[in-house]
């Protein structure tokens, strides 16, 4: 019986969206994603930044590197880099410590 209470739970917790990270509008009205060092998130895309290395990883795989020139100076990345890097950290080689 708490087999089947547990699946509707677990459906309604993946269901969830997570929220984005905090965002600016550029001079060119674009969307720009503030950078924090660890979790960022945009459109359910989340990934870690390692500010120390410039570095963004998905857990369980090796970390990658935005487009060259794509991390502004204050901390800051266009939606479409960000997407770009999500893509290239999706398609990263697995390290083995997919539970750490």
């Amino acid at each position: 019986m708490k087999a089947l209470l547990i699946l509707p739970a677990l459906l309604a917790i993946t269901a969830c969206e997570v929220p984005n990270s905090a965002t600016r509008t550029s001079a060119s009205g674009s969307t720009e994603i503030k950078l924090q060092n660890n979790q960022n998130c945009w459109d359910n895309q989340c990934m870690r930044y390692n500010a120390y290395n410039g570095t963004f990883s998905i857990p369980g795989r090796y970390s990658v590197n935005a487009p060259a020139g794509a991390i502004r100076s204050d901390g800051y990345i266009s939606v479409d880099a960000f997407q770009q890097t999500y893509a290239r950290a999706r398609r990263a080689s697995f390290n083995g410590r997919e539970n750490r």
